[in-house]
């Protein structure tokens, strides 16, 4: 019955913990969005303005987009390093146990349900993780390609009025 409820008690503080986290992320997020929201606003007028380059503008939706990952990713990242000290937690326990403990085989039982539960949800986070990191490489892709075509065809006008 103790076990029952430590069970349950570690399965209320990881549902915790984890929303706990999902609200910093959002916190974080949205300050974070609104900074940047305003700079890239300020951005796009100077360009409209002819003040500076329109690269800037690409630059500045990179940063965007940079910056909503990288949210995303760090939350991830404290998820991944809960469920590591969770992992962690599991082997201590199951190593603080004789093995000559009638409870042993049994808690080894769990505790390898346990590991593999937890392996299976830090496999999850490592492929979110790739998958925020791939968008961002290829946004800052899309952006240079966009910058170089943007200067190929600025070369390219700057030769034909000269040649007239």
């Amino acid at each position: 019955m103790a076990r029952g409820t430590l069970d349950d008690w570690n399965n209320f503080m990881s549902s915790t913990w984890s929303q706990i986290i999902d609200a910093q992320m959002m916190s974080d997020y949205q300050s974070r969005m609104g900074e940047i929201k305003q700079e890239v606003d300020r951005i796009i007028a100077l360009a409209r303005a002819g003040a500076i380059a329109p690269e800037f503008v690409l630059i500045a939706l990179a940063k965007v987009n940079a910056t909503k990952n990288g949210v995303l990713f760090s939350g991830l990242g404290k998820k991944a390093f809960h469920v590591n000290e969770t992992l962690s937690k599991i082997g201590s326990d199951l190593h603080a146990l004789s093995p000559s403990d009638p409870r042993y085989a049994a808690e080894m039982q769990m505790a390898q349900a346990k590991t593999r539960e937890g392996a299976f949800q830090m496999q999850l986070l490592q492929t979110d993780m790739q998958k925020i990191m791939q968008d961002v490489a290829s946004v800052m892709d899309q952006v240079k390609g966009m910058m170089d075509e943007m200067l190929r065809t600025r070369r390219e006008i700057i030769t034909k009025v000269a040649a007239q």
